[in-house]
């Protein structure tokens, strides 16, 4: 199973948002979903799947 999958820059810094997870990714081998700044190594949000 992959570590991660990134999914699209961020499309703004507030509100609600919307992003397509392809059809083949098995959403069964990951845990969780998170918002995270690669540049600074933060994750900024994250929900359990």
């Amino acid at each position: 199973p992959q570590d991660y999958v990134t999914l699209a820059r961020l499309q703004k810094f507030s509100g609600a948002q919307r992003y397509a997870i392809p059809d083949d990714l098995n959403l069964d081998e990951f845990g969780s979903v998170a918002v995270w700044c690669r540049r600074f190594n933060i994750t900024f949000g994250y929900a359990s799947l």
